[in-house]
């Protein structure tokens, strides 16, 4: 089994740079940014506010 293991670690990390990559190219963080939304009565609320 720790033959193996060399190869199991480097099929992970490929995959999590791919991932990573991949999360990168969508916009990282900037894609979870709060983004106004309007409201019924025609104001605008920031999402995940407390309010």
């Amino acid at each position: 089994m720790s033959a193996k293991l060399p190869a199991l670690r480097a099929a992970w990390h490929a995959a999590a740079r791919r991932n990573f990559q991949s999360w990168l190219d969508r916009g990282g963080f900037s894609q979870y940014e709060d983004q106004a939304q309007p409201m019924p009565d025609g104001d605008t609320q920031q999402v995940g506010t407390c309010s």
